[in-house]
């Protein structure tokens, strides 16, 4: 059996505990779970596993912005 001790709790945990905290913490941790993704997948792979229909939401919103975009397109209305 394993004992840990937690620097930001200051206190000892057993290994299911020490477990249990960690796992909630990476659940919680939006931000570095992407950071793991980017950093650890190819990205077409990442693509790849992503939802259809959110990647179809994501184009046309890209293809939105570069319409828009005044270094890409001079447009005047009729």
């Amino acid at each position: 059996m394993k004992i840990y001790y937690d620097y930001v709790r200051q206190e000892l945990l057993t290994e299911q505990e020490a477990k249990e905290y960690t796992e909630q913490d990476a659940w919680e941790d939006k931000y570095g779970i992407w950071e793991f993704i980017i950093d650890h997948y190819p990205h077409n792979e990442i693509i790849e596993k992503l939802p259809p229909d959110f990647i179809e939401e994501i184009v046309k919103t890209i293809t939105e912005r570069r319409l828009e975009d005044e270094n890409l397109f001079c447009v005047r209305d009729f």
